[in-house]
């Protein structure tokens, strides 16, 4: 099973939640069949993604635009993918992967899973959506979300898109099913 984590590349992140997020992503990386498609780059969440699937000696699938190739230089992927755009470079993640798994993020981490939440929403795919708020991180996206569904921008099938979750037991068991 090809896992996607999206996540953030800064180094600057919260201590609490970067240790948190870490613990989560190791034991992830522990389970049998379990292999790591991301966005190629080797600090914040994404290293710390990179770094427990290579000490669990794991496939990993890189895609990036062309911008930051300069960037993956100094770590091994098993395939890699390069881009024109921050699009193609999704839906090139999104073909290679069979679940999502959404860390704390920016920018890229929000489009990211809006743009896994429509694909999954409008192409009616088997595969699974999680978004983990362990440290409450999504909360105030996920009020939003549901404010749009009371005032009628989002159907009521949007929540069948996607899990929220914030146990971190929770998380790896879904992910065990899933595989």
């Amino acid at each position: 099973m090809r896992l996607f984590i999206g996540c953030s590349s800064s180094d600057s992140l919260d201590s609490e939640i970067v240790s948190d997020c870490r613990e989560l992503v190791e034991d992830i990386a522990s389970i049998p069949g379990v292999d790591l498609v991301y966005g190629a780059y080797n600090q914040g969440l994404m290293g710390v993604c990179y770094d427990a699937f290579q000490k669990q000696g794991k496939k990993i699938i890189g895609v990036t635009p062309r911008i930051y190739e300069d960037d993956i230089d100094s770590f091994l992927l098993d395939e890699f993918y390069l881009t024109d755009t921050t699009i193609e470079r999704f839906n090139k993640i999104y073909e290679e992967s069979d679940v999502f798994l959404f860390l704390p993020g920016g920018i890229g981490t929000f489009s990211e899973f809006f743009n896994a939440v429509e694909e999954h929403r409008t192409m009616k795919d088997d595969k699974r959506i999680i978004l983990y708020n362990g440290t409450y991180f999504y909360t105030p996206m996920i009020k939003e979300l549901y404010h749009l569904y009371q005032v009628g921008f989002i159907e009521q099938e949007l929540a069948s898109c996607f899990v929220i979750e914030q146990d971190k037991e929770a998380v790896k068991k879904l992910i065990k099913e899933m595989k």
